[in-house]
């Protein structure tokens, strides 16, 4: 998880297109290679490293549109700048704590993770907190994708549980998190 302390600044050595995404190549100035899988926060944004030798590490973006950008991200406590063009998807749960880090950074709209529900909806109360606020938001069923895995709530995600701001946009329990990010996009 980001701690929110900057150790290092890279800089962008490549970026070309890969399949789900862009590929970004960063030099990050670390003493040592992250390894694959590991979360490093780029921009305020937490992406997962795909792979990292000599200095150079390796994460995917999911897509960026004119209407905004899509983020895969373990957590949304990650991020720490304003995006208020963009959907995030976490790998997190839906609880309060998601919402409070989706309002704190004001994202245009959200998807994380149903994590079963959970006793009186507690796994998923962000989603209606979000609707409260007029932001779209929706869970995927913990059945459906890896928690703690933003690419895979983006990647393999279904929808279980959506708001209605969200209802309003064409989102559908049933449709990839995929679908359902774009249309939360606008």
């Amino acid at each position: 998880m980001f701690s929110g302390i900057v150790e290092r600044v890279g800089t962008t050595e490549g970026v070309e297109s890969a399949a789900g995404g862009t590929r970004l190549k960063i030099r990050s100035g670390f003493e040592r290679d992250p390894a694959s899988g590991e979360s490093v926060a780029v921009n305020g944004v937490c992406l997962t490293v795909e792979r990292a030798s000599s200095g150079i590490m390796e994460a995917v973006v999911v897509e960026e549109t004119p209407k905004g950008r899509i983020w895969a991200t373990p957590g949304t406590t990650a991020i720490r700048e304003t995006v208020s063009r963009d959907v995030i998807c976490s790998g997190a749960n839906s609880s309060r704590v998601m919402s409070d880090g989706v309002i704190r950074m004001s994202a245009k709209g959200a998807i994380a993770n149903d994590a079963g529900i959970a006793r009186n909806n507690s796994a998923v109360e962000g989603v209606m907190i979000l609707g409260e606020r007029g932001i779209p938001a929706a869970s995927v069923a913990t059945l459906s994708a890896r928690l703690g895995e933003g690419l895979s709530t983006w990647n393999d995600g279904v929808i279980s549980v959506i708001n209605p701001v969200a209802a309003a946009r064409g989102v559908k329990v049933g449709m990839t998190a995929k679908e359902a990010a774009r249309l939360m996009l606008g």
